[in-house]
C-alpha cells in the first residue's frame, strides 16, 4: 500500500498502535489489553475509532485506535493510518483537543490530519474486482446482484465523500 511505502522510505511515517481484546489484521502495531481495559477506554472516550469485526480466528473481537497512541506516533514524525473511509471518517470526526490538552498542557498544540484517497482508475474497475471476489466465494444470481448494488452505493458514498 501507499502507506506502506511511504514508511519504508521515510523513517518520519509511523503507525500508531491499535488495542485489540484479541490477535486481528488492523494495524501491523497492535496490543493486547483485555475487555475490561478495552470498555474503559470506549467509556472514557479515549479511542478516536473503535469497532468489532471479526477476528483472525473469526472470533468477535475490539479493535481500537487510542487518540494518544495518534499523538505519540505525530510527535515524532507523522503518523500514517491505512483505513477505510468509514474508520476515517470517525477518526476526523473525533475530538482530539482533550487529548492534547493532556499530552501538551504547558502548550497550544494543534494536530493536523490529512487524507488521501487511494482507489482504482474507475469505478467499474472497482465493481469488476468486487463482483469476481463474490464469484470467486460461489455467489450468483439475484443474490450477487443484490450485493454489487450495495457495493455500489457504498463505493459511491466513499468516493463522494472522499471528494
Amino acid at each position: 500500500t501507499l502507506a506502506q511505502q511511504l514508511m519504508a522510505k521515510d523513517h518520519r511515517f509511523q503507525e500508531p498502535e491499535w488495542v485489540a481484546t484479541r490477535p486481528c489484521s488492523m494495524g501491523t502495531r497492535q496490543r493486547l489489553v483485555s475487555q475490561s481495559d478495552f470498555q474503559a477506554l470506549e467509556q472514557t472516550r479515549s479511542l478516536a475509532v473503535s469497532y468489532r469485526p471479526a477476528g483472525d480466528d473469526l472470533e468477535e473481537v475490539e479493535v481500537g485506535l487510542p487518540a494518544m497512541s495518534v499523538l505519540a506516533t505525530a510527535q515524532n514524525g507523522a503518523c500514517i493510518l491505512d483505513v477505510d473511509p468509514p474508520t476515517a471518517r470517525y477518526i476526523l470526526a473525533y475530538n482530539f483537543e482533550p487529548a492534547l490538552s493532556a499530552a501538551f498542557p504547558e502548550k497550544k498544540t494543534e494536530l493536523r490530519i490529512v487524507t488521501v484517497w487511494v482507489s482504482m482508475q474507475s469505478l467499474d474497475a472497482i465493481m469488476q474486482r468486487n463482483r469476481q471476489r463474490l464469484e470467486s466465494q460461489g455467489l450468483e444470481g439475484e443474490l450477487l446482484t443484490d450485493q454489487l448494488k450495495a457495493l455500489r452505493s457504498q463505493v459511491t458514498s466513499d468516493m463522494e465523500w472522499a471528494l
